[in-house]
Protein backbone atom coordinates (compact mmCIF):
# COMPACT_ATOMS: atom_id res chain seq x y z
CA UNK A 1 0.00 0.00 0.00
CA UNK A 2 3.02 2.31 0.07
CA UNK A 3 3.49 4.87 -2.70
CA UNK A 4 6.18 7.34 -3.68
CA UNK A 5 6.61 9.90 -6.42
CA UNK A 6 9.53 10.21 -8.82
CA UNK A 7 10.77 12.74 -11.35
CA UNK A 8 13.48 12.35 -13.97
CA UNK A 9 14.69 15.76 -15.07
CA UNK A 10 17.00 17.18 -17.75
CA UNK A 11 16.02 14.80 -20.54
CA UNK A 12 16.71 15.98 -24.11
CA UNK A 13 14.06 15.44 -26.78
CA UNK A 14 13.93 11.76 -27.64
CA UNK A 15 12.35 8.36 -27.11
CA UNK A 16 12.85 6.54 -23.82
CA UNK A 17 12.07 3.34 -21.95
CA UNK A 18 11.35 3.70 -18.24
CA UNK A 19 11.84 1.02 -15.62
CA UNK A 20 12.09 0.46 -11.89
CA UNK A 21 14.91 -1.42 -10.16
CA UNK A 22 13.45 -2.45 -6.82
CA UNK A 23 14.30 -6.11 -6.22
CA UNK A 24 16.57 -5.08 -3.33
CA UNK A 25 13.30 -3.94 -1.69
CA UNK A 26 11.51 -7.24 -2.51
CA UNK A 27 9.57 -5.85 -5.51
CA UNK A 28 9.77 -7.16 -9.05
CA UNK A 29 11.62 -4.96 -11.52
CA UNK A 30 9.28 -3.63 -14.16
CA UNK A 31 9.21 -1.53 -17.31
CA UNK A 32 6.39 0.91 -17.99
CA UNK A 33 3.04 -0.73 -18.83
CA UNK A 34 3.92 -3.82 -16.78
CA UNK A 35 6.47 -5.08 -19.30
CA UNK A 36 9.11 -7.55 -18.09
CA UNK A 37 12.01 -6.91 -20.42
CA UNK A 38 13.84 -4.15 -22.28
CA UNK A 39 13.11 -5.50 -25.74
CA UNK A 40 9.34 -5.66 -25.16
CA UNK A 41 9.09 -2.41 -23.17
CA UNK A 42 6.85 0.42 -24.37
CA UNK A 43 8.59 3.62 -25.46
CA UNK A 44 7.79 7.13 -24.25
CA UNK A 45 8.50 10.26 -26.30
CA UNK A 46 9.80 13.27 -24.40
CA UNK A 47 10.16 16.83 -25.68
CA UNK A 48 12.79 18.97 -24.00
CA UNK A 49 11.23 21.46 -21.59
CA UNK A 50 7.92 19.58 -21.36
CA UNK A 51 6.60 17.15 -18.73
CA UNK A 52 5.33 13.63 -19.35
CA UNK A 53 3.20 12.83 -16.33
CA UNK A 54 1.35 9.77 -15.07
CA UNK A 55 4.05 7.32 -16.08
CA UNK A 56 3.03 5.18 -13.13
CA UNK A 57 4.00 1.77 -11.83
CA UNK A 58 2.13 -0.65 -9.59
CA UNK A 59 4.79 -3.05 -8.35
CA UNK A 60 4.35 -6.67 -7.30
CA UNK A 61 6.12 -8.39 -4.42
CA UNK A 62 8.59 -10.94 -5.73
CA UNK A 63 9.66 -14.30 -4.37
CA UNK A 64 12.45 -14.85 -1.83
CA UNK A 65 15.15 -17.52 -1.59
CA UNK A 66 17.02 -18.03 1.70
CA UNK A 67 19.87 -20.24 2.81
CA UNK A 68 23.16 -20.50 4.69
CA UNK A 69 26.72 -20.65 3.37
CA UNK A 70 29.34 -22.67 5.22
CA UNK A 71 32.85 -23.75 4.30
CA UNK A 72 34.98 -26.80 4.89
CA UNK A 73 37.97 -24.81 6.18
CA UNK A 74 36.59 -22.16 8.52
CA UNK A 75 32.89 -22.69 9.14
CA UNK A 76 30.33 -20.02 8.29
CA UNK A 77 31.29 -17.40 5.75
CA UNK A 78 30.28 -13.77 5.33
CA UNK A 79 30.15 -11.40 2.35
CA UNK A 80 29.98 -14.22 -0.19
CA UNK A 81 28.15 -13.04 -3.33
CA UNK A 82 25.11 -15.14 -4.25
CA UNK A 83 23.33 -14.87 -7.61
CA UNK A 84 20.05 -16.27 -8.91
CA UNK A 85 19.26 -16.54 -12.64
CA UNK A 86 15.77 -17.15 -13.99
CA UNK A 87 15.65 -19.62 -16.87
CA UNK A 88 12.55 -18.02 -18.38
CA UNK A 89 14.10 -14.56 -18.85
CA UNK A 90 17.21 -13.17 -20.52
CA UNK A 91 20.26 -12.97 -18.27
CA UNK A 92 20.13 -9.17 -18.46
CA UNK A 93 16.72 -9.13 -16.76
CA UNK A 94 15.92 -12.26 -14.73
CA UNK A 95 18.50 -12.16 -11.95
CA UNK A 96 18.87 -11.25 -8.30
CA UNK A 97 21.96 -10.88 -6.13
CA UNK A 98 22.89 -10.63 -2.47
CA UNK A 99 25.63 -11.33 0.08
CA UNK A 100 25.88 -13.63 3.07
CA UNK A 101 25.82 -11.91 6.47
CA UNK A 102 27.99 -12.42 9.58
CA UNK A 103 26.20 -15.71 10.29
CA UNK A 104 26.58 -16.99 6.73
CA UNK A 105 22.90 -16.42 5.92
CA UNK A 106 21.86 -14.98 2.58
CA UNK A 107 18.57 -13.77 1.12
CA UNK A 108 17.64 -13.08 -2.49
CA UNK A 109 14.58 -10.90 -3.01
CA UNK A 110 12.35 -9.72 -5.84
CA UNK A 111 12.34 -12.98 -7.84
CA UNK A 112 9.81 -13.62 -10.58
CA UNK A 113 7.77 -16.83 -10.70
CA UNK A 114 9.78 -19.48 -12.50
CA UNK A 115 12.72 -21.86 -12.32
CA UNK A 116 15.96 -20.34 -10.98
CA UNK A 117 19.57 -21.46 -10.75
CA UNK A 118 21.46 -20.20 -7.71
CA UNK A 119 25.23 -19.76 -7.44
CA UNK A 120 27.46 -18.89 -4.48
CA UNK A 121 30.50 -17.25 -6.05
CA UNK A 122 33.02 -18.04 -3.31
CA UNK A 123 36.03 -15.86 -2.50
CA UNK A 124 39.83 -16.02 -2.62
CA UNK A 125 39.73 -19.29 -0.64
CA UNK A 126 36.50 -21.02 -1.65
CA UNK A 127 35.41 -22.06 -5.14
CA UNK A 128 32.03 -21.15 -6.61
CA UNK A 129 29.19 -23.65 -6.42
CA UNK A 130 25.70 -24.00 -7.84
CA UNK A 131 22.93 -25.13 -5.53
CA UNK A 132 22.95 -28.80 -4.50
CA UNK A 133 26.73 -29.28 -4.80
CA UNK A 134 26.87 -28.75 -8.56
CA UNK A 135 29.99 -27.38 -10.22
CA UNK A 136 28.60 -26.29 -13.58
CA UNK A 137 25.77 -24.23 -15.03
CA UNK A 138 25.02 -27.13 -17.38
CA UNK A 139 24.46 -29.65 -14.53
CA UNK A 140 23.01 -27.26 -11.93
CA UNK A 141 19.71 -28.07 -10.22
CA UNK A 142 16.92 -25.55 -10.69
CA UNK A 143 14.77 -24.17 -7.87
CA UNK A 144 11.10 -23.26 -8.35
CA UNK A 145 10.15 -19.84 -6.96
CA UNK A 146 6.68 -18.31 -6.95
CA UNK A 147 6.28 -14.53 -6.72
CA UNK A 148 5.44 -13.42 -3.14
CA UNK A 149 6.48 -16.82 -1.70
CA UNK A 150 9.59 -17.66 0.32
CA UNK A 151 11.82 -20.65 -0.43
CA UNK A 152 14.15 -21.66 2.41
CA UNK A 153 16.92 -24.16 3.05
CA UNK A 154 18.90 -23.55 -0.13
CA UNK A 155 22.24 -24.02 1.62
CA UNK A 156 25.80 -24.18 0.34
CA UNK A 157 28.85 -25.94 1.80
CA UNK A 158 31.78 -24.52 -0.17
CA UNK A 159 35.05 -26.30 -0.87
CA UNK A 160 38.54 -24.84 -0.83
CA UNK A 161 39.48 -24.07 -4.40
CA UNK A 162 42.69 -24.38 -6.32
CA UNK A 163 44.81 -21.43 -7.38
CA UNK A 164 47.00 -20.03 -10.15
CA UNK A 165 50.15 -18.10 -9.25
CA UNK A 166 53.10 -16.49 -10.93
CA UNK A 167 54.94 -13.21 -11.53
CA UNK A 168 54.57 -10.29 -13.91
CA UNK A 169 57.77 -8.63 -15.14
CA UNK A 170 58.41 -5.50 -17.19
CA UNK A 171 61.38 -4.24 -19.17
CA UNK A 172 64.72 -5.52 -17.91
CA UNK A 173 63.01 -8.19 -15.86
CA UNK A 174 61.80 -5.69 -13.24
CA UNK A 175 58.70 -6.79 -11.29
CA UNK A 176 55.47 -4.92 -11.97
CA UNK A 177 53.16 -4.18 -9.03
CA UNK A 178 49.46 -3.31 -9.10
CA UNK A 179 48.78 -5.18 -12.38
CA UNK A 180 45.41 -6.93 -12.55
CA UNK A 181 45.58 -10.62 -13.46
CA UNK A 182 42.30 -12.29 -14.46
CA UNK A 183 41.46 -15.99 -14.75
CA UNK A 184 38.57 -16.94 -17.08
CA UNK A 185 36.92 -20.32 -16.47
CA UNK A 186 36.31 -22.70 -19.37
CA UNK A 187 33.93 -23.51 -20.88
CA UNK A 188 32.06 -20.23 -21.11
CA UNK A 189 28.57 -20.47 -19.57
CA UNK A 190 25.40 -19.07 -21.21
CA UNK A 191 25.84 -16.12 -18.83
CA UNK A 192 29.45 -15.45 -19.80
CA UNK A 193 32.76 -16.39 -18.22
CA UNK A 194 33.22 -16.91 -14.48
CA UNK A 195 36.23 -14.82 -13.50
CA UNK A 196 38.46 -14.12 -10.53
CA UNK A 197 41.07 -11.37 -10.26
CA UNK A 198 44.19 -10.59 -8.23
CA UNK A 199 46.64 -7.66 -8.40
CA UNK A 200 50.39 -8.16 -8.34
CA UNK A 201 52.28 -7.19 -5.19
CA UNK A 202 55.57 -5.30 -4.91
CA UNK A 203 57.64 -8.25 -6.14
CA UNK A 204 55.35 -8.75 -9.14
CA UNK A 205 53.74 -11.87 -7.68
CA UNK A 206 50.06 -12.78 -7.80
CA UNK A 207 47.86 -15.68 -6.73
CA UNK A 208 44.27 -16.15 -7.90
CA UNK A 209 42.54 -18.48 -5.44
CA UNK A 210 39.13 -20.05 -5.06
CA UNK A 211 39.14 -21.78 -8.46
CA UNK A 212 37.24 -24.96 -9.28
CA UNK A 213 39.01 -27.90 -10.89
CA UNK A 214 39.13 -27.20 -14.61
CA UNK A 215 40.75 -25.20 -17.40
CA UNK A 216 41.36 -21.44 -17.32
CA UNK A 217 42.76 -18.71 -19.52
CA UNK A 218 44.80 -16.02 -17.80
CA UNK A 219 45.16 -12.36 -18.80
CA UNK A 220 47.11 -9.34 -17.59
CA UNK A 221 46.17 -5.78 -18.45
CA UNK A 222 49.07 -3.35 -18.31
CA UNK A 223 49.48 -0.79 -21.11
CA UNK A 224 47.55 -3.25 -23.20
CA UNK A 225 46.28 -6.78 -22.82
CA UNK A 226 48.30 -9.99 -22.85
CA UNK A 227 47.14 -13.58 -22.37
CA UNK A 228 49.19 -16.55 -21.29
CA UNK A 229 51.47 -17.62 -23.05
CA UNK A 230 52.34 -14.31 -24.78
CA UNK A 231 49.10 -14.37 -26.78
CA UNK A 232 47.05 -11.34 -27.81
CA UNK A 233 43.53 -12.77 -27.60
CA UNK A 234 41.38 -15.01 -25.45
CA UNK A 235 40.79 -17.39 -28.34
CA UNK A 236 44.48 -17.97 -29.01
CA UNK A 237 45.61 -18.04 -25.36
CA UNK A 238 47.10 -21.20 -23.86
CA UNK A 239 44.88 -22.87 -21.24
CA UNK A 240 45.99 -23.51 -17.66
CA UNK A 241 44.71 -26.49 -15.68
CA UNK A 242 43.79 -26.21 -11.99
CA UNK A 243 43.05 -29.02 -9.52
CA UNK A 244 41.34 -28.30 -6.20
CA UNK A 245 42.84 -27.49 -3.71
CA UNK A 246 46.29 -27.40 -5.35
CA UNK A 247 48.27 -24.47 -6.71
CA UNK A 248 49.31 -24.23 -10.37
CA UNK A 249 52.45 -22.11 -10.20
CA UNK A 250 54.84 -20.55 -12.68
CA UNK A 251 52.20 -18.82 -14.83
CA UNK A 252 54.47 -15.85 -15.52
CA UNK A 253 54.22 -12.86 -17.85
CA UNK A 254 56.97 -10.75 -19.35
CA UNK A 255 55.76 -7.35 -20.56
CA UNK A 256 56.49 -6.03 -23.11
CA UNK A 257 56.96 -9.23 -25.05
CA UNK A 258 56.73 -10.31 -28.64
CA UNK A 259 53.20 -11.59 -29.08
CA UNK A 260 53.27 -15.07 -30.59
CA UNK A 261 49.73 -15.04 -31.88
CA UNK A 262 50.45 -15.02 -35.59
CA UNK A 263 47.16 -16.67 -36.39
CA UNK A 264 45.30 -13.85 -34.63
CA UNK A 265 46.94 -11.00 -36.49
CA UNK A 266 47.15 -10.77 -40.26
CA UNK A 267 49.51 -8.54 -42.20
CA UNK A 268 46.61 -6.72 -43.78
CA UNK A 269 44.96 -5.84 -40.45
CA UNK A 270 41.19 -5.67 -39.94
CA UNK A 271 38.95 -5.99 -42.98
CA UNK A 272 36.31 -3.67 -41.48
CA UNK A 273 35.36 -1.64 -38.44
CA UNK A 274 34.09 -3.93 -35.71
CA UNK A 275 32.85 -3.68 -32.13
CA UNK A 276 32.94 -6.98 -30.23
CA UNK A 277 30.80 -8.11 -27.31
CA UNK A 278 32.49 -7.36 -24.00
CA UNK A 279 33.74 -10.23 -21.89
CA UNK A 280 33.07 -11.38 -19.35
CA UNK A 281 29.37 -10.53 -19.59
CA UNK A 282 27.70 -10.34 -17.10
CA UNK A 283 30.71 -9.02 -15.18
CA UNK A 284 31.93 -7.85 -11.79
CA UNK A 285 34.05 -5.85 -11.17
CA UNK A 286 35.61 -5.29 -14.61
CA UNK A 287 35.11 -6.21 -18.25
CA UNK A 288 37.07 -5.96 -21.47
CA UNK A 289 35.87 -4.34 -24.71
CA UNK A 290 37.66 -5.17 -27.97
CA UNK A 291 37.25 -3.41 -31.32
CA UNK A 292 38.88 -3.24 -34.75
CA UNK A 293 39.75 -0.10 -36.70
CA UNK A 294 39.86 -0.38 -40.48
CA UNK A 295 41.87 2.83 -40.72
CA UNK A 296 43.19 5.50 -38.38
CA UNK A 297 40.96 8.27 -37.09
CA UNK A 298 39.50 9.95 -34.04
CA UNK A 299 37.90 7.28 -31.86
CA UNK A 300 35.20 7.68 -29.20
CA UNK A 301 34.11 4.84 -26.92
CA UNK A 302 31.42 5.98 -24.50
CA UNK A 303 29.33 4.19 -21.87
CA UNK A 304 25.67 4.96 -21.11
CA UNK A 305 23.20 3.76 -18.51
CA UNK A 306 19.80 2.40 -19.47
CA UNK A 307 18.32 5.92 -19.35
CA UNK A 308 20.77 7.11 -21.99
CA UNK A 309 22.91 9.16 -19.61
CA UNK A 310 26.62 9.12 -20.32
CA UNK A 311 28.47 7.28 -17.55
CA UNK A 312 32.06 7.11 -18.74
CA UNK A 313 34.25 8.00 -21.71
CA UNK A 314 36.75 5.17 -22.15
CA UNK A 315 38.40 6.42 -25.36
CA UNK A 316 38.54 9.89 -26.87
CA UNK A 317 41.67 10.15 -29.00
CA UNK A 318 43.21 9.68 -32.42
CA UNK A 319 44.17 6.03 -32.95
CA UNK A 320 45.92 4.07 -35.68
CA UNK A 321 44.29 1.16 -37.49
CA UNK A 322 44.36 -2.32 -35.98
CA UNK A 323 42.93 -4.40 -33.17
CA UNK A 324 42.33 -2.54 -29.89
CA UNK A 325 41.04 -3.30 -26.41
CA UNK A 326 40.11 -1.34 -23.31
CA UNK A 327 39.14 -2.37 -19.77
CA UNK A 328 36.20 -0.88 -17.87
CA UNK A 329 36.51 -1.09 -14.09
CA UNK A 330 32.84 -0.40 -13.32
CA UNK A 331 33.45 3.24 -12.38
CA UNK A 332 32.00 6.45 -13.81
CA UNK A 333 33.93 9.53 -14.97
CA UNK A 334 34.08 10.73 -11.35
CA UNK A 335 35.83 7.54 -10.25
CA UNK A 336 32.78 6.24 -8.34
CA UNK A 337 31.45 2.68 -8.61
CA UNK A 338 28.25 2.42 -10.65
CA UNK A 339 25.29 0.28 -9.60
CA UNK A 340 24.22 -3.09 -10.97
CA UNK A 341 22.25 -2.96 -14.17
CA UNK A 342 22.25 -2.78 -17.95
CA UNK A 343 24.76 -0.47 -19.67
CA UNK A 344 25.46 0.34 -23.31
CA UNK A 345 28.80 1.07 -24.96
CA UNK A 346 29.07 2.91 -28.28
CA UNK A 347 32.08 3.05 -30.62
CA UNK A 348 32.23 5.99 -33.05
CA UNK A 349 34.90 6.46 -35.74
CA UNK A 350 34.01 8.92 -38.48
CA UNK A 351 30.80 7.68 -40.12
CA UNK A 352 30.99 4.32 -38.33
CA UNK A 353 28.95 3.92 -35.13
CA UNK A 354 27.86 0.77 -33.31
CA UNK A 355 26.55 0.03 -29.81
CA UNK A 356 26.20 -3.10 -27.70
CA UNK A 357 24.61 -3.98 -24.37
CA UNK A 358 26.30 -5.39 -21.25
CA UNK A 359 25.30 -6.28 -17.68
CA UNK A 360 27.04 -5.42 -14.41
CA UNK A 361 26.08 -7.75 -11.53
CA UNK A 362 27.09 -7.03 -7.95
Amino acid sequence: GDSVTYEIVGLPTGTYKVYTNCNSQSYLDEYYHEKQGYDSADTIHVTAGSIRSNINFTLTIGGIVKGTISGSAKGLLKNIPVYAYCLAYPSSWGYSSGFSDLSGNYRLRGLRSGWWRIRATGDTTYAFEYYNDKSSWFTADSVWVAASDSVTGKDFSLEVGGSISGHVYGEGGLPLSGVNVTAYSLPETPLGFLTKVDATSGDGSYEIGGLRTGWYKVEINYCGSMFYYNKSSLTAADSVHVTMPDNTSGINFNYPSAVGDEEDQTASGPAEFELNQNYPNPFNPSTKIEFALLHSGFVSLDLYDILGRKVRTLVSEYMSSGYKSVLWDGKNDDGKDVTSGIYFYRLTVGDFSEAKKMLLLK
